[in-house]
């Protein structure tokens, strides 16, 4: 009887042992073994601070199981349309007990400095469905860990859309000076940015060096619209400086803007433009020149010069000075200077005078020879403060006053006891353009040993430009020199230009 007591104890204990076996196995499926109840993710909300946006995310984590999760952590990212993750977040750890819902906030710091240009471009200027997600790990004591994942989309508009640079509008503040205005429009889509900050607009040449600049202040709230111009002052390359003065041209640029601080700070754009030049010498010409008398001791060279200002608003007022160089000796033999006068838009024409100094040196060579002189007239001015040198080379056809000079044959006769009287004819043409000589010749005359024999007796010469001169010279001879086949006649010359000598070998 007593044992029969206890089998039936141990049978009761068995039985026991198995139902709190099944109640166990029946707790740890109500808990889960892999996923939570619930976990969903709420409406992202953003704010800027510091030059970051911060996203904060709401998570709501629900336990419908009879254990409570314990040690949760969410990771977080953000990843835009072509799965390029733009930024991550971490949150825990925390519990959640059994039978309740949690909701708590992650995190997430959008920081473009650390974003690549060509995603934080995409981010910018593309309206795109972003994806959210987040996983979830916590253990279930005293049994198992759980999980969850879950993602939504973020509808994001782009912050920049529509971004144009209109066509620019030129003006030339000063001869080394661009002034450009630049509207620049865009709408800005987000519903969470407030894009603000600086933006500046840098102007690069065809080098990438930069050339010029402007700046703007950012201010556009969620789904307003900014609509600005952009003040540029581009400075033009000094190496042409002399080109863009005399010649139009086009100017090709790239401006690039980019936006300083705020929630896209470190955003950019490049779009190219160009300038049609206007040169306020435009087609400067140098025309031939025109040589004419001017006193006894100078002659006069004339040279057309002529241009047209196509700049927009340089207007040309200058005084041009010359500086004439006579190129076979590298010598300044004349000057001369030019008022200029010309506004935007209108030509201009006159002559540039020179005033030529004959010098005795040349004179000794021109009076008697034709020739072609040439020069090189060295001209400059300036415009806006700018220096615009140029020079112009040219030949001056020279017609000599006493060309093709010619004596006949010397003959004598007694005069007294001591001399003897000479004469020989001679003639020339004046070919000069403006030179008419009314001067006297006169000398002294050598045998063929250099020894003076004689002299020659002044007379008068005169002759107008253009016209041929025939006539004598007359003398006196030694008589002890008579009987040689031909003598040297020293020719001194008095023109209004100076005094020329000739050495002239006669025949008797």
């Amino acid at each position: 009887m007593k044992r029969s007591r206890i089998i039936l104890a141990l049978n009761a204990l068995i039985v026991v042992s198995m139902l709190a076996g099944v109640a166990v196995l029946a707790l740890i499926g109500i808990g889960g073994v892999s996923s939570v109840s619930s976990f969903s993710i709420g409406s992202p909300t953003t704010t800027t601070a510091g030059g970051a946006t911060h996203i904060q995310v709401p998570l709501t984590i629900g336990n419908g199981g009879s254990f409570g999760y314990s040690g949760i952590d969410v990771q977080v990212d953000v990843k835009d349309s072509a799965g390029d993750q733009l930024l991550t977040g971490s949150l825990g750890p925390f519990d959640v007990p059994a039978g309740q819902t949690k909701t708590v906030n992650a995190s997430l710091v959008l920081d473009t400095s650390k974003l690549s240009q060509q995603a934080l471009q995409e981010l910018a200027t593309t309206s795109q469905n972003l994806t959210v997600g987040a996983t979830l790990a916590a253990s279930e004591p005293p049994f198992v860990g759980v999980s969850g994942a879950v993602s939504a989309q973020l509808a994001w508009g782009a912050p920049v859309s529509g971004l144009k640079e209109g066509t620019p509008s030129f003006s030339q503040y000063n001869s080394t000076t661009i002034e450009v205005k630049v509207p620049v429009s865009f709408s800005n889509q987000n519903q969470f940015l407030t894009i603000s900050g600086n933006g500046l607009v840098s102007v690069l040449n065809s080098s990438d060096a930069r050339v010029g600049s402007g700046s703007v202040s950012l201010y556009v709230p969620p789904n307003a619209q900014f609509d600005q111009v952009v003040d540029l002052f581009v400075e033009l390359p000094s190496s042409q400086l002399q080109s863009l003065l005399t010649t139009d041209q086009n100017i090709a640029y790239t401006a690039a803007l980019s936006i300083l601080g705020g929630a896209l700070s470190g955003f950019s754009l490049s779009t190219p433009i160009a300038y049609q030049w206007g040169a306020p010498f435009s087609g400067l010409s140098v025309g031939s020149p025109v040589v004419s008398a001017y006193n006894s001791t100078h002659y006069k060279v004339s040279v057309p010069l002529s241009f047209a200002d196509h700049s927009a608003s340089i207007g040309v007022s200058t005084v041009l000075r010359a500086t004439l160089v006579n190129s076979t000796s590298g010598a300044a033999v004349g000057s001369g200077a030019l008022p200029v006068q010309a506004s935007p838009g209108t030509s201009f024409s006159n002559d540039l005078v020179m005033y030529v100094k004959v010098t005795p040196s040349d004179l000794g060579t021109l009076f008697f020879n034709d020739a072609t002189v040439h020069f090189t007239a060295q001209i400059s001015g300036s415009s806006g403060g700018v220096v615009v040198s140029f020079s112009k080379s040219f030949d001056v056809p020279w017609g000599a006053p006493a060309s093709s000079l010619k004596f006949g044959t010397l003959s004598a006769g007694l005069y007294n006891s001591t001399y003897s009287q000479f004469s020989t004819s001679f003639n020339f043409t004046d070919n000069s353009a403006f030179i008419s000589l009314n001067g006297d010749v006169s000398g002294t005359i050598t045998d063929l040993s250099g020894n003076i024999v004689g002299y020659v007796s002044p007379a008068t010469v005169t002759v107008n430009a253009g016209e041929h001169f025939a006539g004598s010279l007359t003398g006196y001879i030694r008589n002890t020199a008579l009987g040689q086949s031909s003598y040297v006649l020293h020719l001194t010359f008095q023109t209004p230009f100076g005094t020329v000598t000739k050495l002239v070998t006669v025949n008797a």
